[in-house]
């Protein structure tokens, strides 16, 4: 283990030793960051999406409130909602507090807008990283609907879904924490809004280092207990984040072995950082002892 710790001491020295611009953090932001972007929904926003629960829905008004909205009868002040998502739709249903309910079916858009900015609060994330304002929009045809909601498609209607959040420059479901859903048609004229909560959070390691009986294991030579590949959506007691990790070059040379012996993990509150090494088959986490801006 000596000569294997000795060499890595070194490697770990020529790391810290780069230019800044080559142990940049592949999620953080740089202040002034901007993105808008057109793509198409692929399977890792599907699975983020499903793992959004909508809640505390509201409908929207205005000074002319209730005369400006058309489309739903009758009007409620109180709702609940449920919604869910699929390859090809989104399913909406609300229930008024009067018990009167309503549902959309609504086509996935074949593109969705990806949004996000640094509004330049000086609000600092993880690793240095500025934290963005970002939003999901989602616009396309109504499909269908039915009880209070099912008037206001009598004639061609269009939806806008705009999932609202904060983050780094990477996407995840917990970026996303309020929704906006607008109809607009010949018959139709009306918005909720409301909040998200995330579904299935996956523990991160710094969750997870928090109770020794739940840290990970990265894995020493005699142990096969491999880490997969790093995945957002892992969670147990696997490492999982945004962050840097490193194998040894025998390692690297397995198809398919992942044997970290290095990982840290990035996070918006700088104090919730980990960094982890393998020593002797064990996991140590490395303490902070000095914190600073990046140049």
């Amino acid at each position: 283990m000596k000569p294997f710790l000795s060499l890595f001491l070194v490697l770990f020295t020529t790391i810290l030793l780069m230019p800044t611009d080559a142990f940049a953090c592949a999620c953080c932001a740089d202040p002034g960051f901007y993105k808008i972007g057109v793509q198409k929904p692929g399977r890792f926003e599907i699975d983020e999406l499903k793992r959004l629960n909508f809640h505390n829905p509201r409908i929207y008004s205005n000074a002319g409130f209730p005369e400006n909205i058309k489309g739903i009868d009758p009007i409620s002040e109180d709702y609940v909602v449920s919604a869910a998502v699929s390859n090809n739709e989104w399913r909406f249903s609300i229930k008024g507090e009067d018990g009167k309910e309503g549902s959309l079916e609504l086509n996935m858009p074949k593109t969705y807008v990806d949004f996000a900015v640094d509004t330049r609060n000086g609000e600092k994330g993880g690793a240095g990283s500025v934290v963005l304002y970002k939003e999901w929009r989602f616009k396309d045809k109504v499909k269908a609907g039915t009880g209070v909601l099912q008037n206001g498609l009598k004639g061609k209607a269009e939806y806008l879904l705009v999932l609202q959040g904060k983050g780094n420059a990477c996407n995840s479901a917990e970026d996303f924490t309020h929704w906006r859903l607008e109809i607009t048609g010949k018959n139709a004229s009306y918005a909720f809004y409301g909040d998200l909560e995330t579904n299935g959070s996956p523990k991160t390691a710094a969750e997870t280092a928090s109770n020794k009986k739940d840290l990970p294991e990265i894995q020493d030579e005699e142990e096969d207990t491999s880490v997969p590949d790093i995945n957002p959506n892992l969670s147990g007691t696997e490492y999982a984040g945004c962050g840097c990790s490193g194998i040894t070059l025998k390692e690297s040379k397995k198809k398919g072995d992942k044997r970290l012996f290095y990982w840290s993990e990035f996070k918006q509150n700088p104090e919730e950082e980990t960094v982890f090494i393998n020593l002797n088959g064990k996991d140590t986490e490395l303490k902070l002892l000095v914190k600073g801006e990046r140049p």
